[in-house]
């Protein structure tokens, strides 16, 4: 397998990128349709959210591979602000039953 020049480079990453974000709104419009009918998260939605996860994770993972220190910080913080939301989310469910 030959490696890619960076023409070929650049025109994989436009249409990974393109391909991403017409994913990304396609379950973003599918999950709000779902949640105003059903007032329930739906798959979609779950999908939705763990790709931007991977997504964001590999990225500042691979930034603090190559030596990025800002790449470890924002892996830290966005680690402790996610264990805060599903803390927070679980309490108001507890203490707000439907």
């Amino acid at each position: 397998m030959k490696k890619m020049d960076e023409m070929e480079m650049s025109i994989n990453l436009n249409a990974i990128k393109w391909s991403h974000i017409f994913t990304s709104v396609s379950l973003l419009v599918w999950s709000v349709y779902d949640f105003t009918h059903t007032n329930k998260p739906s798959l979609a939605f779950f999908i939705l959210i763990m790709s931007n996860l991977i997504y964001f994770f590999i990225s500042q993972i691979s930034k603090w591979k190559m030596g990025d220190i800002n790449g470890r910080k924002a892996i830290i913080h966005y680690f402790i602000g996610t264990i805060l939301i599903i803390l927070i989310l679980g309490v108001l469910a507890h203490f707000f039953p439907k």
